[in-house]
């Protein structure tokens, strides 16, 4: 499974339980991601691909888009077997 999908998977569960989108340092922790750099690039990477969409200078404006229900786009929403 790619560092996107593990990314999406816990945005999506971590969206299903909190009425916020996480932090950059919560989605660290969650994901296992040492750098936040790291994870800023996986994050742009995502929205580059229309998966996710970001809100400029908000804190948790992370917002999921309905694109993550059609695996296209470098990023597989499989279960790890691409």
């Amino acid at each position: 499974m790619s560092n996107e999908n593990i990314l999406l998977d816990v945005l999506e569960a971590i969206r299903n339980s909190k009425p916020l989108t996480p932090t950059i340092r919560e989605l660290m922790t969650a994901t296992g991601v040492t750098s936040s750099s790291t994870l800023r690039y996986y994050l742009i990477k995502l929205e580059t691909l229309g998966w996710i969409k970001r809100v400029p200078r908000v804190s948790r404006g992370i917002i999921l888009t309905e694109k993550q229900l059609t695996p296209m786009d470098g990023v597989s929403r499989s279960d790890g077997q691409d």
